[in-house]
């Protein structure tokens, strides 16, 4: 009988290849031969600057009776430009193991995804690569970026913390914490780390957003941080306000 499957195993007693490359565990008293996993099936190399890079590793095990075949490997897919293998790998030994270095050099802006293709004795394994690329001028980060609420007409809401984090390397500011819009006058900004914050990279500063409608409807807002990059920072504020019970509203 012809033997069709990866890993030399023929007839009835083959084993069958799993979804991750690696085969089903071998029968009694069979030879197995090479047997190869990884660790992950996917990189997240999260936000790297435009012109930095970042290196992340798949390690490749064999739990196998016989050592695999030469490992190769290939970046496929329209962002495969923005990935490469630093550190490759051979033979992998029965019982072994070997760590592929993978490593992202973003060279523009937005999402980038790529496919990691490892083949050996056969067996292809394919692990997911993604980064998002950020400009330089593009490095401050608000969260949230919308704030919706529901509130009772002349109530305060309970404070809501506002992120701003430096996700570059150069230092911004000083920031100064605004509101704009056509109900700012209901919004009150407390606890302000940001406003004459010079913010160096990987630094975060927060600030907390209270809201006291006047009257019942919808009302709009932005609060907005000024000083770095991009500037300013903007974080629309919906606020559904409703009239109490009874329709009497507590006075300020």
């Amino acid at each position: 009988m012809a033997c069709v499957l990866a890993l030399w195993a023929c007839g009835d007693d083959a084993i069958a290849p799993t979804p991750d490359g690696a085969t089903d565990a071998p029968r009694d008293g069979m030879a197995t031969g090479p047997i190869l996993a990884v660790d992950t099936t996917s990189l997240d190399f999260g936000v790297v600057g435009v012109g930095d890079s970042s290196t992340a590793t798949v390690t490749v095990t064999n739990s196998g009776d016989e050592a695999s075949g030469p490992l190769t490997t290939s970046i496929v897919g329209p962002d495969g430009s923005q990935f490469e293998v630093t550190t490759p790998c051979g033979v992998v030994a029965p019982g072994g193991s070997c760590t592929l270095q993978v490593l992202t050099r973003v060279t523009r802006a937005g999402s980038s995804t790529a496919t990691l293709r490892i083949v050996a004795s056969g067996v292809v394994i394919d692990v997911s690569l993604e980064t998002l690329g950020t400009n330089v001028d593009n490095i401050l980060v608000m969260t949230p970026a919308l704030y919706q609420l529901e509130v009772l007409v002349g109530e305060a809401s309970s404070p809501t913390p506002f992120y701003v984090t430096n996700v570059g390397t150069t230092t911004h500011g000083p920031l100064v914490v605004t509101v704009s819009g056509e109900n700012a006058n209901e919004v009150t900004v407390t606890n302000d780390t940001c406003t004459d914050a010079l913010l160096a990279g990987g630094d975060v500063c927060t600030f907390d957003v209270i809201v006291r409608p006047l009257f019942a409807g919808t009302h709009e807002a932005i609060v907005e941080v000024a000083g770095g990059v991009p500037s300013p920072l903007m974080a629309p504020i919906t606020t559904t306000a409703m009239s109490p019970p009874g329709g009497r509203v507590r006075a300020p």
